[in-house]
């Protein structure tokens, strides 16, 4: 068939692509290199499943990382078809997971209103655990302990297999002690009606491991599964893909091994590797063509990730045009180097490169100072990525937990953050005392304080203190009759969808101006108070948007807003995505972009500086003892690079200093990744010394 005679959504693809949005039946792995557009086939194939009527849309589950991949994937999607498509099921492996257990929840023993722990709620409840064994001060830090309860889930472990493995790391009683630590989080989330990130996926499992009916039925309606950037999932969302997939094996894959970074978050780089072993059956695509770099950037990127021994060889190629040499420059110091790149961003101002097409990549966050202040002194304006999101400042952390209160009253975490915010003269000794009075009793800190309001079931509290509960538990049970009606009312099919939302953000201002938050926050005339007014407001916008995102959903819940914002506070970077997509529109006044190589990928700028190519960076320290660390870095680096578009620059400096050594500057090495690039790709900056 001739190319305009194709349907809209087979046009304009290459051979591999076409190949593998075509091939529809049985286990299909699809390794996409750097730019291959990943995408366009993801979406495309969901495409050409619902037009050969394959499936309805509700039967095609594609599964991602991303909130902003998942957005994208729908709506490329919904583009190429003209009538209305229903309900898709496109979204982020916790938002998947949230949503198969807002049905089930109570097969695994919770209510249908659990809320959703971000890493700050499960970070209060480890150390409040600590406390309690008398542990503060012991072999491991609150934050470590959360890594080990991640690892638990990330691989999902067996308490047994948690002490086994952790014995290599730990002395035998001291991985015992991590276990204790862990169950009492786990019984402290139950108790509170509270699901972490973790146990979305984890609790899943159990549910269709105990429940073989329930899996069945999600079998049987996902007659056809994608999962997106496979090289970054755990063992736990391998499992939980082989268990859907299991009936139908119309499973398929896309991910670039190449670019594996998230080891730390507990990815296995095996799941898409050891694919074909797992699938024998299996059909096997190579996306080749490169459609964002030139091919000298190419050229430097597989002489680099060549090295890599744990990996599928590919020949990727482009259609774009050599492009320039590489530009390295070695300074004599990081202050030497750092004002050779804003030297540099000012020449390519000059010759008419924007600043929002300019961006400066790093290993490590300390890098970034002395880059700020060479670009600071030479009056470049930049942004930092990777600082604190919306959902995790402070008054919108508060607000929510209000609202958390509200449709679940077990929730423990969300009634101290706000039992005495703003300040209403609840201190801590009361709060102690709730606590060992709702402990002795079995009960969640709210009941305990109806109790001592109605029933005045604690007498060694003041008149004075007594009379401050009974100011907060009043201002709460209001609140909750307002959050009851206002949900009934958004279920009411007769209210418009604008009045819906109205309705939503009405609740966010009763919440601050019934408990005094925004009183608080007036009487502060600084710059910063003025900062978290105006992201309160930010926020009765989002409750808006959600509902106006949601028009013919009358099933929403004040617990399907949390979930979005939990979801929002995820491992995803839609934040810093959406930033820089903004700053986009607006060339006349973007800034240079700084980040980390971890919060580069899936980025691309036309220009892109890879600072401190030097071993202990990049290569980091922590990398050089096994294999395996070393290539994940290679791949880190391989990240980098490819998000260049047309020019790329690498430099080092042979001094930089450093709080790791006992002199305040060390000495360094050049990378070893450096060393793998042909000198014939290299352009040699001519060195420049401070005076």
């Amino acid at each position: 068939m001739e190319e305009n005679q194709q349907p809209q959504h087979l046009q304009n693809l290459n051979k591999d692509q076409y190949e593998a949005v075509t091939y529809l039946d049985g286990p299909l792995i699809i390794f996409a290199g750097a730019g291959s557009g990943k995408t366009r086939v993801l979406t495309r194939r969901i495409a050409h499943l619902i037009y050969t009527k394959k499936a309805y849309p509700s039967q095609i589950l594609a599964v991602t990382f991303t909130n902003k991949a998942a957005k994208e994937m729908k709506e490329r999607v919904a583009c190429l078809f003209s009538n209305n498509l229903g309900s898709f099921w496109v979204s982020t492996f916790h938002a998947t997971c949230l949503r198969i257990l807002r049905v089930n929840a109570e097969h695994l023993g919770f209510n249908k209103n659990f809320v959703v722990y971000d890493a700050n709620d499960s970070l209060a409840i480890i150390k409040k655990i600590l406390k309690e064994l008398n542990l503060e001060k012991n072999f491991l830090t609150p934050k470590e302990v959360q890594n080990q309860i991640d690892r638990v889930k990330n691989d999902f472990l067996s308490d047994e297999e948690f002490v086994r493995f952790n014995s290599f790391s730990f002395y035998r009683k001291q991985a015992e002690q991590v276990l204790e630590i862990y169950q009492l989080y786990q019984a402290k989330l139950k108790k509170s009606n509270a699901l972490d990130f973790g146990d979305l996926i984890c609790k899943t499992i159990e549910l269709f491991r105990d429940h073989l009916d329930i899996l069945e039925h999600y079998q049987n309606q996902f007659k056809y599964i994608m999962v997106d950037e496979y090289q970054d999932t755990n063992h736990a969302q391998y499992l939980l893909i082989k268990m859907l997939a299991a009936k139908n094996k119309n499973l398929c894959v896309v991910g670039d091994d190449d670019q594996s970074i998230y080891a730390f978050r507990g990815a296995n780089i095996g799941n898409i590797l050891n694919f074909k072993n797992n699938y024998p059956d299996c059909k096997e695509i190579t996306l080749n063509i490169n459609y964002r770099s030139t091919k000298k950037i190419l050229s430097v990127a597989a002489n680099v990730i060549e090295e890599n021994k744990n990996r599928k060889k590919k020949n990727i190629t482009t259609i774009n045009d050599e492009g320039e040499l590489i530009s390295y420059y070695c300074g004599d110091t990081d202050k030497n180097e750092a004002n050779f790149v804003a030297r540099e961003i000012l020449r390519l101002q000059q010759q008419g490169v924007k600043p929002v097409n300019i961006a400066i990549f790093y290993r490590t966050n300390f890098q970034s100072r002395v880059i700020e202040e060479a670009l600071l002194s030479n009056n470049i304006n930049y942004t930092i990525y990777g600082g604190l999101k919306f959902y995790e400042r402070k008054e919108i952390k508060d607000i929510l937990s209000y609202c958390r209160l509200l449709i679940n009253p077990n929730d423990d975490s969300a009634l101290l953050r706000i039992i005495n915010t703003p300040i209403r003269g609840i201190g801590n000794s009361t709060i102690v005392a709730l606590q060992l009075f709702a402990s002795s009793n079995n009960i969640p800190l709210w009941t305990a304080i109806e109790k001592i309001v109605l029933e005045k079931k604690l007498p060694n509290f003041s008149a004075r203190v007594l009379k401050k509960l009974e100011v907060f538990y009043k201002i709460i049970l209001n609140l909750k009759k307002l959050a009851h009606k206002i949900e009934m009312e958004l279920q009411d099919k007769t209210v418009s969808a604008k009045q819906r939302g109205f309705l939503l953000s009405s609740l966010i201002k009763s919440i601050v101006t019934d408990t005094g938050y925004l009183q608080e926050l007036g009487e502060n005339k600084s710059e910063e108070s003025v900062s978290r007014k105006e992201n309160i407001f930010e926020l009765m916008r989002v409750c808006e948007d959600f509902i106006a995102n949601n028009a013919e959903d009358f099933s929403i819940t004040i617990s399907n807003f949390l979930d979005q914002t939990s979801l929002a506070s995820d491992l995803d970077n839609a934040n810093l995505e959406a930033d820089f997509n903004n700053l986009q529109k607006n060339n006349k006044k973007s800034p240079v972009s700084l980040m980390t190589l971890h919060l580069a990928k899936g980025l691309e700028f036309d220009v892109v500086f890879l600072i401190g190519m030097e071993e202990g960076l990049l290569p980091h320290l922590k990398s050089l003892d096994t294999e395996e660390d070393l290539e994940e870095e290679r791949r880190l680096c391989y990240v980098g690079i490819t998000r260049t578009k047309k020019k790329l620059y690498l430099s080092q400096a042979l001094i930089r200093r450093s709080f790791n050594s006992s002199s305040p500057y060390a000495s360094s090495e050049t990378s070893r990744f450096l060393m793998n690039i042909p000198q014939e790709l290299i352009q040699y900056e001519k060195r420049q010394f401070i005076s």
